[in-house]
């Protein structure tokens, strides 16, 4: 199965050579990729050509390297890749400090093994090969079905061997052989004497009691079909496993689950790399986690309430409370997150000073995303985007 996702590759040019090499493996694989030293057609405007590729691709592949986290061209493309919530895959090409906002994301490390970073990275695009052999595999299942004929002994039978006047001790197989002639007689088991006649060691003619009749072919049928009984049972546990364990999971999960426990799996829920994320259950566990002190659970559930994942839709005066509360617990990036709502005017009234002030104090902590559009709003560049 093959992804037609668009992928695009955000890659610093001095290492041209290792994120050229990974697209053409990636194509070669099948993958849609898109990286700007082959899709872009000469005479067409470079920077234009990069905003509209990252604009439409639905998710990007950042190569990390030393030259590549220095670089502001890089870190501008990030940052514009997870304004517009892209899905982002980092790729650790050489040694190097992860940025901030993609450190808590899982990255694919190439620095020792490609071939077995490249397969990790192939299955998290969801492109994967199709065996050949295993697609010509037949599916019908075992050539045949070998069964046993079983012969069980019915009260019946009695009757027809005492009618028969039969001279010496009749067996199970005798008796058997009888009924089913092609079946072989194996070793002996006396069953009874049925002679006609009067004998020292039998005390009663004709067929024996009922209970004895009904325990005797009770347990020749439990012993021949022990099988069926076996499989009676496994019908009637069948229906109930698919539901019972994994209630039973979830019940023992919730009982042992802490708050850190809760914010690691609601990342996981959460996380881009995640084919089926469950926002929803995300919001619930970054909830347990935020409720508990967690300053970056608390961010994280004000980002969701912003883009609206897990949600009905956007809510930006929750997201705004939740930012907040984030910076009163000591949360550094969610200053930038509150003065970029104050810029943009959602959820809030437009107040350019105050988006200043709090792109300030988030430079002030180190958050590159402040320093950055601290800067660019001192020089009058306003985002224009709306809610």
């Amino acid at each position: 199965m093959v992804s037609k996702v668009l992928t695009f590759f955000i890659y610093s040019r001095q290492d041209s050579e290792f994120a050229l090499r990974i697209a053409g493996d990636l194509k070669s694989e099948g993958a849609a990729v898109w990286i700007d030293q082959l899709d872009i057609s000469p005479g067409t405007p470079w920077d234009r050509a990069i905003e509209d590729a990252l604009t439409k691709c639905p998710q990007a592949l950042v190569i990390l390297s030393p030259a590549a986290v220095s670089s502001d061209k890089v870190r501008d493309e990030i940052s514009f890749a997870l304004r517009k919530q892209k899905s982002i895959i980092p790729v650790l090409y050489l040694t190097c400090e992860i940025p901030l906002q993609l450190e808590r994301r899982q990255h694919i490390d190439f620095r020792s093994d490609y071939v077995r970073a490249f397969k990790k990275l192939l299955e998290s695009l969801g492109t994967e090969k199709l065996d050949q052999s295993e697609s010509h595999r037949n599916a019908t299942g075992p050539d045949a079905l070998v069964r046993e004929e079983a012969t069980a002994l019915h009260p019946a039978e009695f009757k027809r061997a005492a009618a028969a006047g039969a001279a010496q001790p009749q067996t199970l197989d005798s008796i058997n052989s009888q009924t089913h002639p092609s079946t072989q007689p194996s070793s002996p088991q006396v069953l009874c004497d049925t002679h006609t006649g009067e004998s020292e060691e039998d005390d009663y003619e004709g067929e024996p009691p009922p209970l004895v009749r009904w325990l005797i072919w009770s347990w020749v049928n439990i012993r021949r079909h022990s099988i069926w009984v076996v499989l009676s049972v496994a019908v009637i546990i069948a229906p109930i496993l698919p539901t019972a364990i994994p209630k039973s999971y979830t019940w023992i999960r919730e009982i042992t689950l802490t708050p850190d426990g809760a914010f690691k799996l609601a990342e996981k829920y959460w996380s881009p790399e995640n084919r089926n994320p469950d926002y929803k259950e995300a919001m619930r566990l970054f909830r347990i986690a935020a409720d508990a002190g967690n300053a970056r659970a608390m961010a994280d559930v004000g980002w969701m309430y912003e883009s609206g994942d897990g949600l009905s839709g956007p809510d930006y005066d929750g997201a705004m409370q939740w930012y907040q509360r984030a910076v009163e617990h000591g949360d550094k990036i969610a200053n930038w997150n509150v003065g970029r709502l104050y810029e943009i005017g959602c959820g809030v009234h437009r107040d350019l000073p105050k988006a200043q002030a709090w792109y300030q104090k988030a430079a002030d902590e180190g958050v590159y995303e402040g320093q950055r559009d601290l800067k660019r709003l001192q020089e009058g560049n306003v985002l224009q985007e709306k809610c």
